[in-house]
């Protein structure tokens, strides 16, 4: 109390490393302490102007974006690959969409090549083809619909032009069974001129001969059995509006939620999907998180009042500028987001996530400087004046919440400059929205405290806090020095021990609390501090982590890239058990689908052709193409594909 200030001695100017370690703290305290004695002198105009510039930010809103389709958030755009895919839509129209059907037989191998499992195909294609809008939306033949009144389909009824000409190959014959085996393994072309490609129909085949897909010889071995048989469905969507091709997949969807309950009491597995579900499913994932975002916002802001109750303490209490803290931190996500939002970044599902993030943030922000106001009350003599609190605090709280803000806004803008467009747009706002996060804190917020601050003043608040904890800290009398020299220090008068001893009275229940805390964060707290000090336990403490950090080195090359469709849809999504199956059946047995596109030549020119051909044979034998797609003991080839 005899030193100048409130308890600050000073020093000369600091020299060597420390120096330069700790400029940066005492050059962003001296910033912050001329720039609270302005927040003390014009609260209010600091206030007004904040809310106003804050909400201001909010109103880029109205040029919000918005971006869900898979192709646009998690595949890098300015690739080779994606400017040739745009070139290719914007010269030849966007690719048809899908609608696709896996079957199976719970219990059964083989049973999804069977009779049974055509028929069954043949009952929900009716049912699809019975949907509104059907023929608008589905890809046909130039000549106008196809054959026999079907779209463009893949799959095992795609072997007859109807149900009449299955009939008679198949469900007419004594062995029905043995009929199908023969023309699935004969017949290599459907009615429509479409390929029967048959890993891509059936999933997981048997073979006569004990072969699996992957060593199965070309003539020689028969398919006579497989676990999964599935039925994809061509969408025009260059041809079809958005709009009716939403509603017939909704349709879609539908009718396969119902039967999918209707067949599973006979004993068939139905799962579905379509592609346009996939960007809704993704979506559902991260809205459907908005009711936790509000519980968050709800049991933080609950929490944060009681904790700043301090009912023991009134004088101590902060629970309405805690709950002030609260709605700053709301108005920081809508300035910051809004702002993004006017500089023209789009708005995904995912940046969601971040009010999460940010949310921790700025109430860890607001409690730690609610934390050094109150310390300010008990540690400078009789409370202080607001400015020396406020000053106090900035000096504590203000450079550490500076700092974490800095450094989390630094490593959000790094992480704004990857090519993954999901991720880049997120970091962008959680960047911007930490910033407004602590500008707001710095003056809203602290505007506020002053306000809050000033009203304890005129009651008198500080003062008693300051008295009240003094008298608990009073030493008790014949308290020896550690040396055992019989000396005291701590002698008080008598006046002095009885107004202690009222005082502990007067809160008998509340000390019992304090005690059991202190013992705690004495007794326990002490003894842990003596063991990790103790030699062997650093070295075993320092030896462990270096025998993590190895390891996990180590480890990294096991760590396996992608990105599973399965583990962004919502867990209960009807999708999950589609890609379940397609990801580990069908997509290894089918591949990837490559496409070679050549434009500005004539076409019917014999050398571009050979010239197109020698391309296409390199592209075929290159040596990054062949061993990571040539099966074992198999081959390598093109096929011809004919549509009009």
């Amino acid at each position: 109390q005899g030193q100048r200030g409130f308890g600050c001695r000073k020093r000369g100017p600091p020299r060597g490393m420390h120096d330069a370690l700790t400029a940066p703290s005492r050059a962003i305290s001296r910033v912050l302490v001329r720039w609270i004695r302005l927040v003390c002198e014009y609260s209010r105009a600091v206030a007004i102007c904040s809310a106003i510039f804050a909400i201001v930010c909010a109103a880029g809103f109205v040029r919000v974006e918005t971006k869900n389709k898979v192709t646009e958030l998690w595949v890098p755009q300015k690739t080779p690959i994606m400017r040739s895919r745009q070139h290719v839509e914007a010269t030849f129209g966007a690719p048809p969409s899908w609608m696709a059907i896996i079957v199976r037989k719970v219990g059964s191998e083989t049973a999804a090549l069977s009779p049974e499992t055509v028929e069954l195909m043949y009952d929900l294609e009716a049912l699809i083809d019975q949907l509104p809008m059907r023929y608008e939306v589905c890809l046909q033949s130039s000549a106008g619909p196809a054959p026999g009144g079907r779209c463009i389909h893949r799959g095992v009824t795609n072997l007859w032009c109807n149900r009449t000409q299955y009939e008679a190959e198949v469900g007419s014959k004594p062995d029905p069974a043995l009929a199908l085996v023969n023309v699935v393994n004969s017949r290599t072309v459907g009615c429509l001129g479409m390929p029967v490609e048959k890993l891509r129909v059936f999933g997981s085949p048997t073979y006569d001969d004990g072969s699996t897909f992957r060593s199965a010889r070309p003539g020689v071995s028969r398919m006579i059995g497989a676990v999964y048989a599935s039925s994809w469905y061509s969408l025009d969507v260059a041809k079809a509006r958005e709009s009716v091709v939403g509603e017939h997949c909704g349709a879609f969807e539908r009718l396969m939620r119902q039967e999918q309950s209707r067949l599973a009491g006979l004993g068939w597995e139905v799962e579905f999907a379509y592609q346009e579900a996939f960007d809704g499913e993704i979506a559902r994932s991260v809205t459907g998180d908005i009711p936790l975002v509000i519980a968050s916002f709800t049991f933080t802001l609950v929490t944060a009042v009681m904790t700043q109750m301090h009912l023991a303490r009134p004088e101590m209490g902060a629970a309405t500028q805690a709950s002030w803290g609260l709605a700053c931190v709301a108005l920081s996500v809508f300035a910051g987001y809004g702002v993004v939002v006017f500089f023209g970044v789009p708005f995904t599902s995912l940046s969601l996530v971040g009010i999460f993030i940010l949310l921790g943030v700025g109430v860890d922000d607001v409690l730690v400087l609610l934390e050094a106001f109150r310390l300010a009350r008990i540690t400078i003599p009789d409370g202080g004046t607001v400015e020396e609190r406020a000053r106090f605090a900035t000096e504590r709280a203000g450079v550490s919440i500076t700092i974490t803000s800095a450094t989390n806004i630094i490593a959000f803008s790094l992480g704004s400059m990857t090519v993954i467009p999901a991720v880049n747009w997120f970091c962008a706002y959680m960047a911007c929205a930490i910033l407004f996060d602590f500008l707001l804190c710095v003056t809203l917020f602290m505007a506020v405290i002053v306000w809050y601050e000033r009203r304890d003043q005129a009651k008198g608040l500080p003062a008693i806090a300051y008295k009240k904890s003094a008298a608990e800290t009073v030493p008790l009398p014949g308290l020896e020095t550690p040396d055992n020299s019989g000396s005291s220090i701590a002698k008080v008068v008598d006046g002095e021990i009885k107004a202690v001893d009222k005082a502990m009275r007067r809160r008998r229940a509340w000390t019992e609390v304090v005690r059991c805390e202190g013992i705690f964060r004495g007794q326990h707290m002490r003894a842990y501090g003596d063991f990790l000090m103790l030699t062997p336990v650093r070295v075993v403490v320092v030896c462990g982590f270096l025998a993590f950090g190895i390891s996990s080195l180590l480890l990294m090359g096991r760590i396996e890239e992608g990105l599973p469709r399965t583990s962004l849809a919502p867990d209960d999504s009807f999708l999950v058990g589609f890609f379940s199956i397609f990801d580990t059946t069908y997509q290894a047995q089918e591949g990837l689908t490559l496409d070679l596109h050549v434009q500005g030549v004539d076409h019917s020119s014999p050398e571009i052709q050979a010239r197109v051909m020698a391309a296409w044979g390199m592209h075929l034998q290159s040596g990054v193409i062949e061993p990571l797609h040539k099966p074992s003991g198999g081959g390598v080839g093109a096929q011809k594909t004919p549509l009009d």
